[in-house]
């Protein structure tokens, strides 16, 4: 081991990750898309392997809704 080793520690990455999440999590069945946020399923669950272009265009999408 090297020096620099510390034992129980958490490794924390950050990010400039943006998110539409408000934490109101409900898909409303007519429109399928969230409440909260305007995403639809699919941008909800591919989002952490989105690129930030890729978020800034469905959040601009969702902001002219």
């Amino acid at each position: 081991m090297n020096g620099n080793y510390v034992p129980n520690t958490t490794l924390v990455i950050s990010s400039n990750i943006l998110s539409p999440c408000i934490d109101v999590c409900q898909i409303n069945r007519q429109t399928r898309l969230c409440d909260g946020c305007g995403r639809t399923i699919d941008e909800i669950t591919n989002w952490s392997k989105m690129t930030d272009n890729e978020r800034l265009l469905i959040m601009k999408k969702n902001t002219n809704k």
